[in-house]
């Protein structure tokens, strides 16, 4: 329970990152909200990670076998935000405001499971 409830503080934080970054790229420097959510996304890769691996899982696995997979879930996280943008923004025409809240129900589900499970676990799996 103390990792779900720390993985929500830490995702927390970097949701607000992303979420301030997005919005200041998108609204005040006018980039597609394509272009500016993937600047945010990558914005809180390094943030998300020594948070998660240090506060939520307090994990012992060495970087060198937390990080790569901590990478994969990412990008898969990546990929999963993106086609959030496209499907909501760019082909149904609605708000980026939707598309984020969208994808931070998304991402943060399958982050949590895929890291506690893979990526911060001390096992091979």
């Amino acid at each position: 329970m103390r990792s779900l409830i720390t993985f929500g503080f830490m995702g927390g934080i970097v949701t607000c990152v992303h979420i301030a970054v997005g919005l200041f790229c998108v609204h005040i420097l006018h980039m597609e909200a394509f272009w500016g959510n993937l600047v945010a996304f990558c914005t809180g890769f390094f943030l998300s990670y020594y948070g998660h691996r240090h506060v939520t899982f307090r994990s012992q696995a060495h970087v060198s076998h937390s990080m790569p997979r901590f990478f994969v879930i990412s990008a898969i996280n990546l990929v999963i935000s993106q086609m959030s943008v496209v499907v909501i923004v760019d082909m149904a025409g609605l708000s980026y405001n939707l598309a984020l809240a969208v994808m931070i129900v998304l991402v943060s589900s399958f982050g949590y499971l895929a890291g506690r499970f893979w990526a911060f676990s001390d096992g091979e799996f």
